[in-house]
């Protein structure tokens, strides 16, 4: 499964978040889930905010792979998400996304999520200097349906100049 294998980097233990009701994500106790679902094979992506999260305190994180086994995490050291994310939006048609991407090595990583009349459809694609090589469909819903992104806005991340097109989706 090459697409698995590009979106995944690095092995560490990570505990799944097991609270009665909330949604499955791979981020750490005194975080929350911005973005979190189920690719397949067990895997999840997620992106965990730190409570603190503000325009100038607090933590974002992305996190890929199975409960209890990462594949890849980012950034290796917790730092302001300012300096290592950005954001941006995504007009379509009937509907409106946002996105939240970063850059490791020569890959860019972006989540993405379009919520319109069909419902939401996210995901995350990776490039690999410029070039798709990766584009995984969540299976399950990715945001919090009462707060979406709002506390990624709440970095006041920098806006990605780059326009992102979500691939198509995928039957269901």
């Amino acid at each position: 499964m090459a697409a698995t294998a590009a979106v995944a980097g690095c092995a560490a233990p990570v505990a799944v978040s097991a609270a009665p009701g909330a949604r499955a994500s791979l981020c750490e106790a005194g975080e929350s889930a911005v973005f979190s679902c189920g690719v397949g094979g067990g895997k999840l992506v997620s992106l965990c905010a730190s409570a603190d999260l503000s325009e100038h305190a607090g933590t974002l994180a992305y996190r890929f792979g199975r409960p209890g086994l990462l594949e890849l995490a980012f950034p290796e050291t917790p730092a302001h998400p300012k300096a290592l994310f950005r954001r941006g939006s995504i007009a379509s048609a009937g509907g409106s996304g946002d996105f939240v991407s970063f850059h490791r090595d020569a890959h860019t990583y972006t989540l993405w999520a379009d919520v319109g009349p069909g419902g939401e459809h996210a995901g995350v694609a990776v490039l690999q200097e410029g070039r798709a090589i990766a584009s995984l469909a969540c299976l399950t819903p990715a945001l919090d349906p009462d707060e979406n992104w709002a506390r990624v806005y709440k970095a006041r991340l920098p806006r990605e100049d780059e326009p992102f097109t979500p691939p198509p989706s995928p039957p269901r």
